[in-house]
């Protein structure tokens, strides 16, 4: 968890299967503007990439993994609780 790289972070690592995921998340309060889905953009996205590509590198044992970003995000509400949660497979840039 918190895995950090010049200029990315990846929040979480873990195997689905076979598959290494990379898991960005997000959370926000229902009292902020924006909502935890609008924190993903193009360039945080090519970041998360790069930081992805990085960690590969730098553990030769995963080279030949297939591998996927997620995105998680979830909004809680003034007092905590969980008011919506989203889990995105295999983000990509469209």
């Amino acid at each position: 968890m918190d895995w950090r790289v010049g200029g990315g972070e990846l929040d979480i690592v873990a195997l689905d299967g076979a598959i290494l995921v990379f898991v960005e998340v997000k959370v926000r309060s229902t009292s902020r503007v924006s909502v935890a889905e609008e924190a993903l953009d193009a360039r945080k996205l090519g970041r998360l990439m790069m930081a992805a590509e990085m960690y590969i590198e730098s553990h030769p044992a995963l080279l030949d993994h297939l591998w996927r970003v997620d995105f998680v995000a979830i909004t809680l509400s003034a007092d905590g609780v969980v008011r919506r949660y989203s889990h995105v497979e295999n983000v990509t840039l469209e």
